[in-house]
């Protein structure tokens, strides 16, 4: 028997054939990886956060802070990130 699929196609088991099992705690286990923030990208957000502070307190307040007139909010205020 020939199967033609595209790249899109589920992949094919035959009926009665092995498939793949995996607990619903192991897909949210991989789940919460894939989401997971590493720490170079923990650390682009605080780098860009402080740009923005930086500029915008230029730009209004006339000092250079990049914390100063600012508040993390969301997941990164509530440190759930």
């Amino acid at each position: 028997m020939i199967v033609a699929m595209t790249v899109h196609d589920p992949p094919y088991f035959p009926l009665g054939g092995p498939r793949p099992t995996m607990e619903v705690s192991q897909r949210f286990a991989q789940f919460l990886t894939n989401i997971t923030l590493t720490d170079p990208q923990r650390a682009d957000g605080a780098t860009k956060r402080s740009s923005v502070c930086a500029v915008l307190n230029q730009k209004y307040y006339g000092t250079s802070s990049g914390s100063d007139n600012s508040i993390y909010v969301g997941s990164w205020g509530k440190e759930t990130r």
